[in-house]
């Protein structure tokens, strides 16, 4: 486990001013970060050139009260300072979107996968990244996210693309659970088949979903501010299942009158 950086020391009162003060820098700088320079060989052949001056569109915006909660909620965690956990909540918020994971859920996933926000972290699996995705996924999603799992993007990327077709169609507590089981390497019974000649599993696989609803429920204080598990994880998916399915079925009534 690494070392707390010294501010991840200091009470949670100071840690959240730090990321409040951060995010006010960054919204007066434009959220912009400068441009990388360029050794000699990387230059274009118009470098001496002056540039036209142009907007660049973040993929999240730094004042978005989604993205602000999520770091509170990390920084507050206790192991991170608030830079890493703006970095992290940034990639974070924006898969979680692209997926329709509800974030509060990203978190507990993330903060039970990783608590350290470690992007070098291997598990005794051979799990990899802050999600800890197995790279067995990577010839499956690597053209989409990227293939280095320890590079944040990715395997933020991965873990929510995982998630999403794991609780599709999820529709109730059990389902979540279920999907959560799976992401975790269990299998969806929670019997040993001896038929099959699967090993015991260990509680802690069993217990996963358990794990994440606790980290949601009592350290996702900001996004969701009434603790409730059932509220901010499993209706949100149970919500965009049913629309799913709705869509679907007016698609095929649609189709078949075309006919």
């Amino acid at each position: 486990m690494s070392t707390p950086s010294p501010l991840a020391r200091e009470p949670a009162w100071v840690r959240t001013l730090a990321a409040v003060a951060l995010l006010v820098a960054m919204l007066a700088a434009g959220g912009q970060k400068p441009a990388p320079r360029l050794g000699l060989a990387e230059r274009p052949a118009d470098a001496g050139r002056p540039l036209a001056v142009h907007t660049v569109r973040t993929d999240v915006d730094p004042v978005d009260p989604v993205l602000t909660a999520f770091m509170r909620d990390l920084t507050e965690a206790g192991n991170v300072a608030p830079p890493r956990a703006l970095a992290v909540a940034r990639h974070a918020v924006r898969e979680a979107r692209a997926h329709g994971i509800p974030p509060a859920l990203m978190l507990g996933v993330l903060l039970v996968e990783n608590e350290d926000l470690d992007s070098r972290a291997v598990s005794s699996a051979g799990a990899r990244g802050l999600m800890q995705v197995d790279p067995l996924w990577r010839p499956l999603l690597g053209a989409r996210h990227g293939y280095d799992l320890a590079a944040d993007s990715t395997s933020l990327g991965m873990g929510a693309h995982i998630l999403a077709e794991l609780l599709a169609r999820a529709r109730s507590l059990a389902d979540v659970e279920r999907g959560l089981l799976r992401y975790n390497g269990c299998r969806l019974a929670l019997v040993v088949d001896s038929a099959a000649g699967e090993p015991p599993r260990p509680v802690t696989c069993a217990g996963y979903p358990l794990q994440v609803r606790r980290r949601v429920e009592r350290q996702a204080a900001a996004l969701c501010p009434t603790h409730s598990f059932a509220r901010c994880g499993v209706r949100p998916i149970r919500l965009a299942a049913s629309a799913a399915t709705a869509s679907e079925r007016s698609e095929a009534t649609l189709a078949s009158g075309v006919r």
